[in-house]
């Protein structure tokens, strides 16, 4: 079995009847687990970033192009004040 620097190492610690080097070997143990969790918590951050990335992408492409967008909004806002001047004549 290959084992990486880090076993190596905590099996060479946890050998000695040390006090000192358990404790060190029980720090490296934890520094190692709270590296694991950051990383688990980073590739679920970079994966919803993906995800709603993706979604906006989506969405610009059922808009269409900024200009289409920009016009459709200019519609709506003439509409609205047609609308407005309308309901004010009656």
């Amino acid at each position: 079995m290959i084992r990486s620097e880090t076993d190596h190492m905590l099996a060479c610690l946890r050998d000695r009847d040390d006090k000192l080097c358990s404790d060190a070997a029980d720090t490296i143990e934890r520094m190692r687990a709270e590296r694991l969790k950051l990383e688990a918590r980073i590739h679920n951050q970079r994966r919803s970033c993906r995800e709603t990335w993706e979604i906006v992408e989506m969405r610009r492409k059922w808009l269409g192009s900024d200009t289409a967008r920009k016009r459709y909004a200019s519609l709506l806002k003439r509409y609205r004040d047609l609308k407005n001047s309308t309901a004010l004549t009656n």
